[in-house]
């Protein structure tokens, strides 16, 4: 009995987030939608992603504190994969597309970035035009808590990133990258049998 009750507690809490988010959407637009995101409970965010376009996989646990910045139209440049971890506060910058590939885990307060954008300032003629560039990060990757990823990164297969490294090119697959910014420090052995 205390299943069912537990189900339908559930359920009417997504009902509840994705009738909200249409209230926003419909005053704000996807901008707005985005707002409500960091204030969803962790069974509501999911569907709303879903809802507004992002591919999020399956058994994935993304915290309810994460926040979405420059979505267009919706959420489509958000593709994550099967049982991803997305920690709280992570910021996602969706101006350029974002692939995080199954079973890889974002720590707390990573931020990806995909574009730039120098806005009113006179560095635009200077050579900073706006441009962006999709983020990659590889299957079964692990990014320690405050990373910092910049537009055109492509993370590898099962690569980690040390805490509080910047990470802008490309990471091979399966080796350690720290640092400002970030540079292989070694390879990550074979996996234990």
């Amino acid at each position: 009995m205390k299943a069912v009750i537990v189900a339908v507690l559930r359920w009417a809490l997504v009902r509840v987030a994705l009738v909200e988010a249409r209230l926003y959407h419909l005053v704000g637009g996807i901008t707005a939608v985005a707002t409500l995101v960091p204030k969803l409970s962790r069974p509501q965010l999911i569907p709303v992603l879903r809802r507004y376009g992002a591919t999020v996989g399956k058994a994935c646990d993304l915290c309810s504190t994460i926040r979405i910045h420059n979505p267009k139209r919706d959420f489509a440049n958000l593709t994550i994969g099967d049982h991803v971890h997305l920690g709280p506060d992570t910021f996602l910058d969706l101006t350029g597309p974002i692939e995080i590939g199954d079973r890889a885990t974002i720590s707390m307060r990573c931020t990806i970035l995909t574009h730039i954008d120098v806005g009113a300032s006179p560095l635009e003629g200077l050579g900073f035009p706006p441009k962006a560039e999709a983020v990659f990060i590889g299957s079964g990757a692990y990014l320690g808590a405050n990373c910092t990823v910049l537009m055109g990164t492509r993370i590898g297969r099962e690569a980690v990133i040390g805490a509080g490294s910047l990470v802008r090119g490309e990471i091979e697959c399966r080796v350690v990258a720290v640092g400002n910014p970030a540079r292989v420090a070694r390879l990550v052995g074979p996996p234990a049998s």
